[in-house]
């Protein structure tokens, strides 16, 4: 259950952000959250390079997370597996067969200059968490839909040294290191979550807690947030009551703590409306939550479509999950983590009472392997 934080007050610029209770009086929030979940797997997710946490700079690396002339990926099997648990746990449904893409983009800190990912073809889409959150009146569930979970590999770290903010403006020089980039990754997508009120910041916090404690449950990650190994992209935007189309959205980019993602959700719905109430357009753009205010600053303007030119990657054959469609759960399941969500019971009959929570790992013997006779896999889960 999540609890309130309310930000600092330290000023921003451009117009005056409002109080909370006034914005929420005259606008509604609509959230949007793109969570990243970096796999605890032994290797990377194109390569046989390990993935330990603290490393010395670039000692993790191969031709291939170097994108050195003549090398060639190959798919990491376990994160493709991660990606499938994952997907079920979240009541998705699961891609028979699909393929990766190449995001062309200007990455300072990925070798290649574009990103291994999964553009029209995700391994998992249509899914649900359900979240709780404390209210005076007692404790209120929240559905939150999830759009897609897809596959795909992080970046390198570029730290800016010299300079008061640690960012690039005031740098004196900057410096890499590769050993994070390939690092297999998951992006889940929410759908815009409406509905939540003065609630807003509660729901953001307790989805990404709750998802944090399925990541852990599942032992697919060790979602450490203070290590980078989930980060959660805020998009916010707020509308008149009673409007017919959403306001423009910003996205506070990699916010690291549950805390943040609180705080960055309510200061965020503050700024907003204070750019709206002096009669301005809220500009969609990207922008960095800062720890020591509670407010954001600007990042890069996306005004304008980016065009990240996606297509097929040639160098990789498309991934086919066997059995991942016949969604059979039990009794391989590892134990529930959701307090909403029910056991596995016989295919057509009612759910078993619900799974005890638990936020620390359990053993998984889980298994996707196929049954001989599995042809055509279903397209929703069933419990047998």
């Amino acid at each position: 259950m999540a609890h309130a934080v309310t930000p600092s007050t330290a000023p921003n610029s451009g117009p005056t952000p409002v109080a909370y209770e006034q914005a929420l009086a005259r606008y509604e929030p609509v959230l949007g959250l793109e969570t990243h979940i970096e796999l605890g797997t032994a290797s990377k997710m194109f390569c046989s390079c390990p993935t330990a946490f603290g490393a010395r700079p670039n000692t993790q690396v191969c031709p291939v997370c170097l994108a050195l002339p003549g090398s060639l990926p190959v798919v990491n099997r376990k994160a493709v597996e991660s990606a499938i648990r994952l997907g079920l746990a979240l009541d998705c449904s699961i891609a028979p067969w699909g393929r990766f893409a190449r995001k062309n983009y200007f990455y300072p800190d990925m070798p290649k200059n574009y990103q291994i990912s999964q553009y029209d073809e995700p391994i998992c889409v249509d899914g649900h968490l359900d979240v709780t959150v404390d209210t005076p009146e007692g404790p209120r569930v929240f559905r939150v839909d999830i759009e897609r979970v897809h596959m795909e590999e992080d970046t390198g770290k570029t730290s800016h040294v010299g300079g008061a903010t640690g960012r690039i403006h005031g740098a004196d020089y900057s410096i890499v290191d590769y050993n994070r980039a390939g690092i297999p990754l998951l992006e889940i997508v929410t759908k815009p979550i409406t509905g939540t009120g003065e609630l807003a910041p509660l729901v953001a916090r307790a989805y990404a807690a709750e998802l944090r404690d399925l990541a852990r449950s599942l032992g697919i990650s060790d979602v450490r947030m203070e290590e980078g190994s989930m980060r959660v992209d805020v998009n916010v935007s707020v509308n008149e009551h009673g409007a017919d189309e959403w306001g423009t959205r910003s996205e506070t980019k990699n916010v690291n703590s549950l805390r943040s993602v609180e705080r960055a959700v309510r200061s965020e719905i503050e700024r907003q409306a204070g750019v709206l109430d002096a009669g301005h357009r809220v500009v969609q753009e990207t922008r960095h939550f800062q720890e020591n205010t509670g407010r954001s600053i600007s990042g890069r303007s996306k005004e304008e479509a980016q065009d990240y030119r996606y297509f097929p990657d040639p160098d990789l054959v498309p991934v086919a999950p066997r059995g991942s469609g016949s969604r059979s759960c039990a009794p391989r399941c590892p134990n529930c983590p959701r307090p909403s969500a029910p056991a596995c019971g016989p295919s057509g009959t009612s759910p078993t009472p619900n799974c005890a929570t638990s936020s620390t790992p359990t053993p998984s013997t889980w298994s996707r392997r196929p049954s001989p006779r599995a042809r055509r896999p279903p397209r929703r889960a069933s419990c047998g």
